[in-house]
């Protein structure tokens, strides 16, 4: 029944035209084909002149019908779900017991202080995202082959974005496996800034703008993009910034190879960040900008958003040009607008824009900015994510401008 091949009825036996299709149709390898209720099928059945005559006969065909077509839906839901039980081995040890065995060795011989209360958070943050992870799998997966709502095209997509995840998880905890003081500090608000597993539903999914059938020696370049793009992020993500540098030229030319549009503007953006975080400018504008350029071109509304937001925190924070960030920030906006999810990437647009004010000696314009922050990290975030001490921290640096010292104590 699941490959379409139906035995004809056996030999000297004549089944009426009208139950043959009803029972064909009742069989169908593709369960939209099927009838989709009993009143349907029955109404075929009725269609016989003779029905008065055959009605026992009729009664046990229907059942037989309903019989065999249940199990082989249900044989087929079966079949298809466990299409999307690989998970596990999809991911990998990109998290697991050993792994966070040797996480745990690296930590504790640092000797610091916090090392014990970072560990125990870095370690619940890293299994709940490889929980979610393991969800979305299943989820893409099943949207396609199981409840049938999802093309097979975003379901390629779904699996890039997820790939991706996979791959940057894996490589910032093998940089945790190697863990320093320094590294140790800023642990807990690297696994905070990974990129969210839901995203990978929410949004387009990362690297869409890729030959449809590419060449193995295609795919070979994507992956080397890819991973050397996974690697640059962990060295950001735990401050080694010089690393990531070096890391991410190497994703750049490798996207260009394989013809990947999406993948290129997101290692330009990974790229211009370390060489501005490095204090190169001149070269980092540059190089954000001709990510928004590629980011435009692949369609990547994440990679124009985050681009004009570097460069006007650059402009503004880095370099003084107060009026010249704030000239590009209405096209900052314009971009975060049309992401799908878009409050995480307005916070940290409205911090930008609070530092610059501050710095233009415009506090009360710096207050409606963070407080606009605070309410979005209040929504956003969980409460005890890093980034919410932050906004509150910004903010109660602005009421502290305008001699609200009580308020800002509250803060």
């Amino acid at each position: 029944v699941l490959l379409g091949r139906v035995r004809p009825e056996p030999k000297g036996r004549a089944v009426p035209a009208h139950v043959r299709k009803a029972l064909l149709r009742g069989l169908h390898r593709s369960p939209a084909e099927r009838y989709p209720f009993m009143d349907a099928l029955l109404a075929d059945l009725r269609r016989d002149p003779a029905r008065q005559l055959r009605r026992g006969a009729v009664a046990a065909g229907v059942l037989g019908v309903a019989l065999v077509a249940s199990a082989a839906t249900t044989l087929a839901v079966s079949r298809r779900g466990s299409l999307c039980a690989g998970g596990e081995g999809e991911l990998g040890d990109a998290w697991s017991r050993e792994r966070g065995q040797a996480v745990a060795a690296a930590f504790q011989a640092t000797r610091v202080a916090y090392a014990g209360p970072s560990l125990a958070r870095v370690d619940a943050a890293l299994s709940g995202y490889r929980s979610a992870w393991l969800a979305e799998y299943k989820a893409a997966c099943e949207a396609t082959h199981v409840r049938r709502v999802q093309s097979a095209a975003r379901l390629d997509e779904r699996m890039a974005c997820l790939r991706q995840r996979a791959r940057e998880l894996s490589a910032l905890t093998d940089v945790l496996t190697r863990a320093d003081a320094a590294i140790v500090e800023r642990s807990v608000g690297a696994v905070e800034r990974l990129p969210p597993v839901r995203l990978c539903a929410e949004e387009r999914g990362v690297f869409k703008a890729r030959p449809p059938s590419p060449s193995p020696a295609a795919k070979a370049h994507l992956e080397a993009a890819g991973q050397a793009l996974a690697e640059a992020r962990s060295h950001e993500l735990t401050g080694k910034v010089k690393e990531g540098l070096a890391l991410a030229p190497r994703a750049v030319i490798e996207a260009r190879a394989g013809e990947d549009l999406e993948r290129e503007a997101h290692a330009l953006l990974a790229r211009g960040q370390f060489e501005e975080e490095l204090g190169e400018s001149a070269t980092a504008a540059a190089t954000l900008r001709e990510a928004w350029r590629q980011g435009g071109r692949a369609g990547s509304d994440a990679v124009v958003a985050t681009a004009r937001s570097r460069l006007v925190w650059m402009l503004g924070e880095r370099q003084g040009h107060y009026d010249a960030a704030l000239e590009l920030a209405p096209l900052g906006e314009a971009a975060i607008e049309r992401l799908e999810n878009p409050d995480e990437a307005r916070l940290g647009f409205e911090s930008v824009l609070a530092m610059i004010r501050m710095r233009q000696d415009r506090s009360e314009d710096a207050l409606a900015h963070t407080e606009r922050a605070l309410a979005l990290a209040r929504r956003t975030l969980a409460p005890g994510d890093t980034r919410l001490a932050d906004a509150w921290n910004t903010h109660g640096n602005v009421l502290r401008t305008l001699k609200r010292t009580e308020e800002a104590r509250a803060a």
